[in-house]
Parts: structure tokens; C-alpha cells; sequence
């Protein structure tokens, strides 16, 4: 059976909690986001999931005291790339304009890129001795139109890396099957989940 987001209480599963170890000096959060013209079908949907996301992770943040040593960076697609976010978890919101659909899909080569820049950051932390717990997800409906440097295959083939070294990779489908794509994707089956565009569902 595929895990659904079809309702608040159900955006709190437990692949959303961090597994963020005592030892750990920071947590990266990165979360891509999907707004082409595609997306249009989902409607407010794509806003609330990533909202309640937020919440939630503030709110563990506060309770495991990491809420100074967490950011968020929050980055959307179509077929330009924009920064919607990039700070301190406990001042993160994005608004509806963010991720408001147009353009075409440049899936593949935003994701790889951002993947590579958080292991790069993390790389750095380690070189001076620190350390840090690493969130990559991905929320899309996997029509890829635009993209030039990267395929499906090595994409995976960069999703294995990071989950290989300890990434929480999530994958967050519009209304396709999200198995079948996340596993494409390198994503493993328990971390991906669809999310529906029943706006009024999202607020059960």
C-alpha cells in the first residue's frame, strides 16, 4: 500500500522525524520543490504539506533543544530555479506565490544540484571537525521536460550516495504513484509517499 498525505495529522509519519544523533553540531534541511505548470492540478496542496512540514520540524527542533542549530533551505523549480528560503529553521515561511505553477520542468538537474551542494556543505562542516544530520526531500509529479545535465540514472546513482551515508531522503509524489517513482529516483519505498490535491482533505 502507498503512504498517502491526505490530512494534516497524517503529514506527522514518522519518516519526518530527524534521526539526529546527541554528538551532532547542526541539521540541514533542504527541500525541493516542484512548481511548473504541471502542478497546476494540485492547488493549495504543495503549500499546506510544506507548512505543516515546517511546523513540524520546528516543533521537534524545540523539543530535542536544536532549534539554533537547524536551517532550512527551501528551493523551487520550474524551468528557472529560485531560493524560496535559506536560514535559520525557526524563522522559516514560505507564501503561495513561492510555489505558484508555471514554466516547464527542470526536475532532474535541480534535485542533483542540490543534493551535491548539501553534501558539499556538510563536507565542509566536517573538515573543521563538526558534524551534521542531513534532510533531502524532493516533492514533484516527475514530468521532467528541461533538464540537461542529469538523467534518471544518475540521479539515482546520486540518491543512493546520500542515502548511503546517512541522508533522510524523502520523496513526496503529486497524484502518481509515489513507489514507482521514488524507487526510479533512488528513493527508498518506506520514504515516499503521495500527496493528494484534495485541498480540503489537507485540512482534516
Amino acid at each position: 500500500e502507498i503512504p498517502r498525505v491526505t490530512g494534516v495529522q497524517t503529514c506527522a509519519l514518522p519518516i519526518f522525524d530527524m534521526p539526529c544523533n546527541a554528538e551532532d553540531d547542526f541539521v540541514d534541511l533542504t527541500v525541493v520543490i516542484d512548481r511548473s505548470g504541471s502542478m497546476y492540478s494540485m492547488g493549495g496542496a504543495p503549500l499546506k504539506a510544506l507548512n505543516v512540514f515546517i511546523e513540524e520540524q520546528q516543533g521537534a527542533a524545540i523539543a530535542d533543544n536544536r532549534l539554533n542549530t537547524t536551517s532550512l533551505r527551501i528551493v523551487t523549480f520550474d524551468d528557472r530555479v529560485e531560493l524560496a528560503y535559506d536560514g535559520p529553521l525557526a524563522s522559516a515561511s514560505i507564501d503561495a506565490e513561492a510555489v505558484s505553477p508555471r514554466g516547464s520542468t527542470r526536475l532532474l538537474d535541480t534535485a542533483a544540484e542540490e543534493l551535491i551542494a548539501q553534501r558539499t556543505r556538510v563536507k565542509a562542516l566536517r573538515a573543521e571537525g563538526r558534524n551534521a544530520t542531513e534532510l533531502f526531500a524532493l516533492l514533484t509529479d516527475g514530468q521532467d521536460n528541461a533538464s540537461e545535465e542529469f538523467c534518471t540514472e544518475s540521479f539515482h546513482a546520486l540518491v543512493e550516495d546520500a542515502r548511503d551515508r546517512g541522508v533522510l531522503c524523502l520523496f513526496l509524489a503529486a497524484n502518481m504513484d509515489a513507489v514507482t517513482a521514488g524507487q526510479n529516483f533512488g528513493f527508498a519505498r518506506s520514504h515516499s509517499m503521495t500527496l493528494d490535491a484534495d485541498e480540503a482533505s489537507m485540512m482534516r
